[in-house]
């Protein structure tokens, strides 16, 4: 489509061509006239809205579903409008021009798929209110019967929506907002009183410029004065630089343990790869990162092991980075050199505050500065990463006043405790393991207490048109296309281990328990958990049903240890669960255009590098256009192999929900082989063998 450079817009990383969405609604026979338009009607979230004239006969109701599949069928999921309004004309200027200025907002009845119902109850009108806030829309179109989910509704939206809820006193699961998604039946649950008291982290007693630490100012944790002077004297500058002390969460236990279990081979590093324009710009950086630092207590941590009954995380009142610098070879690239630096085995003491690395690698003969930032697991997960870049810019372009305050790592870690004190896990993963006595491990892969940073990686879009299909196809469902996922990887896990009965991980957020403003605190929230699939006898609109309600009773009870749910298996000893994780991931940008970037800071991204201890991890990213596996598979596996089968299953699985729902489909006979390694299977490798002249052969003349 050759149209004006103008024309163009960028939303999500994809450059658009917006004429280019006009003529192929123009073509539908129902269409007179249109226009495309990016409209960022709330910050952060620009949205492709597509205004229209229907020919006589057409109405708006008919039209949406049907303009969204006819765009779908030529153009890209990123390129489908997300709403379409009608009008009875284009608003022109006095030239004769579209007037673009003119163009309403578009209202909900452009996004939502049935007719109003308003909300009738006090409760109803008070979630409509937060609905409208969260999703951009007239709260007084928010409907009874509208779903959360079908609105735009996701995942990262939902730990701000609990805790808006919260502070408006309504205690709600996450799990109501999953099993109970639309709005009417959000409010009858909370009004039935499913939803109990909200629990608050006690205070943090230690007074600024203490002295001596007491265990009475350590509300959190159990700790008598010997072990508390013992942590004390860890700490540079002794009892006035403690801030607080506390235990670990689940998720932290996990990673720490195999952190002790090898320190010099640390699968829970995470680096990344920066570059920055000259010196001046990497002082600015580093200077940055201290600031960061001095905000986020989680920053200023350490944990603690030795001589004590549990491990315990200390938070240092000051913590100074430590930067160290090296200078890349005259007579090689450096660009290669720093990448490089990437795959260098490096460890780092978890008992010394902050759990932070900064290496800079001067480049010879140039102004260009390589950044390497490594942190530990213990205290940062990929949302932290993305807030941690994103908050860097802000410091960089000296625009702090856009920074609310710093929410408390502790209030999370409190809520925590509580919940793993007084919630159902091991009468739930009993029922739903007991009976397991078997791993399950695909492609023979059992070694889950390596280091998946020595593990091939691979990253690949999904088709466009396979992209859309599987929204849809959610959509159609009401579930997330993070649950379609689940099930087509269960479908590849049965195959790769012989087994209609499969259990693997599943890597939960963490942060869906309402605590208040977890949706921009820093630390680590994921948490790693077994979620059980059994294939056999089901259709594939089962499957999808089982899947779905499993992962919501993980999400109820996303901090119970990983190591509870083991204990509460069939297997004996350490004997793992499973050896494959799969993780369905957010990546689309939480602020507007015109917030800092690092960019225009001087800083630009080079690489990242992430692991665990699994052999098989594969990750499913929502860039908000483009989904793109991302995998690290024990090289024994080719990474390509995995993500064609991953890529074939969910083909399949959209295709049987396309049909009828997935109603007649077997789940076990979804296909997961390629059709071109099929062939090969099933044809090639079983040709029968020629006829030999001369007589038969015995069968062990045969295998001879």
């Amino acid at each position: 489509y050759v149209g004006r450079n103008d024309d163009q817009v960028k939303i999500r990383g994809f450059r658009i061509e917006l004429g280019e969405i006009e003529s192929t609604l123009a073509q539908h026979d129902a269409v007179r006239s249109c226009v495309v338009v990016a409209r960022e009607d709330r910050p952060g979230d620009k949205r492709l809205v597509a205004y229209l004239v229907p020919e006589d006969g057409h109405t708006a109701g008919d039209l949406r579903t049907e303009l969204a599949r006819h765009a779908g069928r030529t153009l890209p999921d990123y390129m489908v409008p997300s709403a379409f309004v009608t009008l009875d004309g284009l608003p022109l200027t006095a030239n004769g021009k579209l007037d673009r200025r003119a163009l309403p907002a578009p209202g909900i009845d452009a996004y939502a798929q049935r007719g109003y119902v308003a909300p009738s109850t006090a409760t109803e009108r008070a979630l409509a209110a937060v609905w409208a806030e969260l999703l951009g829309f007239d709260e007084t179109r928010i409907g009874a019967e509208d779903n959360f989910f079908q609105l735009g509704g996701h995942s990262l939206l939902i730990t701000v929506l609990v805790a808006r809820l919260k502070e408006r006193g309504f205690d709600v699961p996450v799990r109501s907002v999953f099993s109970s998604p639309t709005l009417a039946r959000l409010a009858a649950e909370i009004d039935g009183g499913a939803t109990g008291p909200a629990y608050e982290a006690p205070p943090n007693l230690i007074p600024a410029g203490c002295e001596r630490i007491t265990p009475a100012m350590l509300p959190l944790i159990d700790l008598d004065q010997d072990r508390i002077d013992a942590v004390v004297a860890t700490v540079p500058g002794g009892a006035p630089n403690v801030q607080d002390v506390y235990p670990l969460a689940s998720a932290q236990e996990g990673i720490l343990f195999h952190h002790l279990l090898d320190p010099d081979s640390d699968p829970y590093l995470v680096s990344i790869l920066l570059a920055a324009d000259d010196e001046t710009v990497c002082a600015r950086f580093t200077e940055a990162l201290q600031a960061l630092i001095d905000r986020h207590d989680v920053l200023r941590s350490a944990v603690l092991t030795k001589d004590l009954p549990e491990p315990v995380q200390v938070v240092h009142r000051t913590a100074r980075l430590v930067v160290e610098r090296t200078r890349l070879d005259r007579d090689r690239d450096a660009e290669e050199q720093a990448r490089a630096l990437l795959a260098r085995p490096r460890r780092m003491k978890v008992d010394e505050a902050p759990l932070l690395k900064l290496l800079i690698a001067e480049a010879p003969d140039s102004e260009r500065r390589y950044l390497l930032l490594s942190a530990h697991h213990l205290i940062e997960d990929a949302s932290t990463l993305r807030l941690v870049l994103e908050e860097l810019a802000v410091h960089l372009a000296g625009r702090t006043e856009l920074l609310a305050p710093a929410p408390p790592y502790r209030d999370f870690v409190g809520q925590t405790l509580h919940q793993t004190a007084t919630d159902d896990a091991e009468t739930y993963f009993r029922a739903a393991l007991g009976d397991v006595t078997e791993s399950t491990t695909p492609f023979g892969l059992t070694n889950v207490r390596g280091d998946g940073h020595a593990y091939p990686h691979l990253r690949r879009a999904l088709p466009a048109g396979l992209t859309g299909e599987l929204r849809a196809q959610a959509q159609r469902l009401g579930v997330s296309p993070a649950c379609l996922f689940h099930a087509a990887w269960a479908c590849v896990a049965a195959a790769a281990s012989g087994s209609d009965d499969v259990v693997f991980g599943t890597v939960l957020s963490g942060r869906l328990q309402g605590v208040p403003a977890v949706e921009r605190m820093l630390g680590n929230f994921i948490n790693t958990l077994p979620l059980r699939v059994r294939l056999a006898g089901k259709t594939v609109q089962e499957l999808v049903r089982e899947v779905d309600g499993g992962l919501r009773g993980l999400i109820a009870r996303e901090q119970s240890p990983l190591s509870l749910a083991q204990r509460c298996s069939g297997l004996e000893g350490d004997t793992p669960l499973f050896s494959s994780v799969i993780n369905f991931r957010h990546f689309e940008p939480r602020h507007g255009q015109d917030a800092p970037s690092l960019e225009e800071a001087g800083i630009h991204w080079l690489a990242e590098t992430d692991a665990i201890n699994y052999p098989l991890t594969v990750s499913l990213d929502d860039f908000g256009g483009e989904l793109s596996l991302d995998l690290r598979v024990d090289d024994a596996v080719a990474c390509e192999a995995v993500a064609d089968y991953v890529e074939t299953a969910l083909t399949g699985i959209v295709t049987a929900l396309a049909a009828d729902e997935g109603a007649s489909t077997p789940a076990l006979g979804v296909a997961v082989l390629p059709e071109a390694e099929r062939r090969r299977v099933l044809v090639e490798w079983n040709e029968r063998p020629a006829a030999v002249a001369g007589g038969g052969r015995c069968v062990h003349e045969w295998f001879e």
